[in-house]
């Protein structure tokens, strides 16, 4: 016999593993895990972005009911433009009356220009009016129209110092 002969011989005898049947349990166990890690991760990504304005926004009126009567007023009247910046954009410059229609408009309501609301009106910058404000009302009232906004595609950060 010649050397490739041999050669060829000894490569007949050489045998493969057989492939496993099934795969093993943990990796199957494993990729599930990792799947649902990152599924988890797609939802609060999803839920910050769609609401973190909202959760922000409700954390600033919270904090605002610490404040004395017209440092808090002022933290609100401050989180309000900063959800309509934040909503719709840097287009506005209202103020006064036509500030407090955009607000009923934005948040579909009309206690801004009838009710308690008025108060983020012109009346802001008279500090009389602000030291006899019933803060914990006004952040009630806040905290309801805030949650009841519907959600949208914003950029989370509302900025707010």
């Amino acid at each position: 016999m010649s050397d490739t002969a041999k050669l060829l011989s000894t490569l007949r005898d050489i045998q493969e593993p057989l492939a496993p049947a099934t795969a093993s349990v943990w990796i199957i166990i494993a990729n599930i895990i990792a799947l649902l890690f990152l599924l988890m991760l797609y939802l609060l990504h999803r839920r910050r972005t769609h609401n973190g304005w909202r959760i922000e926004a409700l954390m600033h009126i919270k904090k605002a009911r610490l404040y004395n009567s017209s440092q808090g007023v002022l933290a609100l009247a401050k989180v309000l433009r900063q959800i309509i910046l934040k909503r719709e954009g840097a287009g506005q410059d209202l103020l006064g009356r036509a500030w407090l229609k955009h607000l009923d408009a934005h948040f579909s309501t009309t206690w801004f220009t009838t009710g308690d609301g008025q108060l983020f009106g012109e009346a802001l910058y008279k500090p009389h009016t602000l030291e006899s404000t019933e803060l914990p009302h006004l952040c009630d009232k806040l905290n309801t129209l805030v949650k009841a906004l519907p959600t949208t595609h914003v950029t989370p950060a509302l900025n707010h110092s």
